[in-house]
């Protein structure tokens, strides 16, 4: 299953980068860079007094500071298109982008983020993979990292599903309000493409939700 997902983001990044594939750009490289860069700054502040939060708390300490280290790799990654002054290519757009969202989308599924700013920040890092004409990608990173984390924590194979690990249950905890929180913007959005695009990612955490309440059904789709 892990690798089904982590297979999706990788044909989603291919077919939204190949020429003439996914969604053609309407702006120029100079456009597409400063929106991309705008809305990566917004997730990384966030992320930024997020991990600062973490750090200042000796139980959390340790994930605080591997979450800002990631973090700043993430930034350096970034730099090339956001600092002040870049001159960017469309190929390093091609290049970086794809690396960046990645590293952003795994420091985003490994952190305690709470539901709420959690939506929040995927929503930044949406805004700023379709400022540069890409779809979906975020959303597979993130799915392939928490699978990954998933798989890690597991129970051996040998146990019931009496024996279903704490972190199975916060997760299901946490894709549930996540859900609904997507239900009510669903519900209040007026725009019909962005409650399209929404509905997607109800659809995704459904089926991540799925695969964690009935694991011996998800093994088998191989």
């Amino acid at each position: 299953m892990k690798f089904k997902v982590m297979l999706v983001a990788l044909i989603a990044a291919v077919i939204t980068l190949v020429p003439g594939c996914g969604i053609k750009p309407t702006q120029s490289i100079a456009q597409m860079t400063a929106g991309f860069c705008s809305n990566l700054g917004t997730v990384n502040a966030s992320l930024d007094a997020f991990n600062a939060t973490l750090t200042a708390v000796p139980q959390t300490h340790a994930l605080g500071v591997k979450a800002t280290n990631d973090l700043a790799a993430a930034k350096k990654l970034a730099a090339p298109l956001c600092a002040a002054g870049a001159t960017v290519t469309s190929t390093q757009l091609q290049t970086l982008v794809p690396q960046i969202l990645a590293a952003s989308a795994a420091i985003v599924a490994e952190l305690p983020l709470p539901p709420a700013q959690q939506l929040a920040i995927q929503n930044g890092l949406v805004l700023a993979q379709g400022a540069v004409g890409l779809v979906g990608v975020v959303e597979a990173q993130i799915q392939a990292a928490k699978a990954a984390q998933a798989a890690q924590a597991a129970p051996a194979a040998s146990s019931t599903s009496a024996g279903a690990p704490q972190a199975s249950l916060q997760s299901v905890a946490s894709i549930r309000a996540t859900e609904i929180a997507l239900t009510k913007q669903i519900d209040a959005s007026t725009d019909t493409q962005a409650a399209i695009h929404l509905a997607r990612r109800y659809n995704q955490l459904d089926a991540n939700l799925s695969s964690l309440l009935y694991p011996q059904v998800a093994t088998t789709d191989r």
